[in-house]
């Protein structure tokens, strides 16, 4: 993985003009159903990298990966006697990954652009 990171930085930084990477961070915050049933608030990281081809028009890739919660409870290893447990450990973690479009209509000062995920 860090080959891959560093190889795209590389290749990013040569050609700067027609790349673009944005790194964002996630709040997961639970409403209603989710909220009642105790799902707790969960944080993480997203990254998009964009390759331009021109001006008005953006291809690239939506990456990211959070974590909203996890538990630990020790269970008998037999239903007739308590003397061994074993441990088990749960996290909740979700991670997405989408193919990202980006047209960008207008350009000057303020450029408002609209984005596709697939």
């Amino acid at each position: 993985m860090k080959k891959i990171l560093l190889s795209a930085l590389i290749i990013s930084s040569a050609f700067s003009e027609n790349f673009g990477v944005d790194i964002a961070l996630i709040g997961q915050l639970p409403k209603g159903e989710f909220k009642d049933e105790g799902v707790p608030t969960g944080f993480g990281l997203g990254i998009n990298g964009l390759w331009y081809p021109s001006k008005q028009f953006g291809l690239g890739l939506n990456l990211g990966i959070s974590q909203y919660g996890n538990s630990e409870r020790q269970i008998p290893f037999s239903y007739y006697t308590d003397l061994i447990t074993i441990t088990e450990k749960t996290t909740n973690d979700l991670a997405y990954g989408h193919l990202l479009l980006k047209i960008i209509p207008f350009q000057g000062n303020v450029r408002p652009y609209f984005e596709g995920l697939l």
